[in-house]
């Protein structure tokens, strides 16, 4: 399923099929979502059983930028950014974001992750039941996999997994179990320096897994993947997807 972003008014209607990321420049920014059809095959559950779980309404992040006057050099203006998002995450869906640079994929993502303020707008969630709760981030449910981290160093994968994992409140246990999901159980004591880029994207996705969350959201995660590693890393996604994990 391919959806076509558009710009949604002040009084349309978002609908849980569709989305909008208007930009300051609509035509060279245009941004589509798309469902993969491969992915969505083995899915444990139909996607049009599952529940919409999260949305996003009207939110906005714009860039501050320099525009320093004769009196006050420090000034700032709102530049490039998201304007007007809304979207629906359902239970178990794997969506992907397209576009060209600069349209704002990755800004979309940081403010999911709660790495950069919402702004305007409003982020609702029915994680914890059955009604729609707004809240003013997602920290606590989202796992944020970054364009670029850098795995490097002596440590072992169990050794940067398990300091990671103390700061959410992870169990050695349940840090195993990662590692056998992603499949570097074995490579548990390799370190960091010896691991090809398809395994550093594999310790980053079992990273962004800690404390379990309910979004895991991908950025440019198939970069420098070669084919292999590809096809071994989209059945991993469809794999978190069939445990009810909704990836972007």
């Amino acid at each position: 399923m391919r959806v076509r972003l558009q710009p949604v008014g002040p009084k349309t209607e978002s609908h849980p099929a569709t989305s909008s990321i208007p930009t300051d420049n609509q035509n060279k920014s245009a941004i589509e979502v798309r469902l993969s059809p491969r992915l969505k095959r083995g899915f444990s559950m139909e996607l049009s059983m599952a529940e919409a779980i999260l949305s996003f309404k009207s939110v906005q992040h714009r860039h501050a930028i320099p525009a320093p006057k004769l009196t006050r050099p420090w000034a700032t203006r709102a530049g490039p950014g998201i304007v007007g998002v809304s979207l629906d995450l359902y239970e178990g869906a794997v969506l992907g974001l397209i576009g060209p640079n600069g349209a704002g994929k990755t800004t979309l993502l940081r403010m999911m992750a709660g790495v950069l303020p919402l702004q305007e707008g409003q982020i609702q969630t029915r994680f914890e039941g059955t009604s729609w709760q707004e809240v003013p981030d997602l920290r606590h449910w989202v796992g944020h996999m970054p364009e670029q981290v850098r795995w490097q160093g002596r440590s072992t994968v169990v050794q940067a997994l398990t300091q990671l994992g103390e700061m959410r409140g992870t169990s050695e246990k349940k840090i195993e179990q990662l590692l056998a999901l992603v499949g570097l159980r074995s490579r548990r004591n390799e370190p960091l320096d010896n691991l090809s880029q398809g395994m550093r994207q594999r310790l980053s996705i079992a990273a962004a897994l800690l404390g379990s969350p309910k979004v895991l959201l991908l950025d440019e995660p198939f970069n420098g993947l070669d084919p292999v590693a590809a096809q071994a890393f989209t059945a991993l996604v469809k794999t978190l997807a069939s445990k009810g994990v909704s990836v972007v």
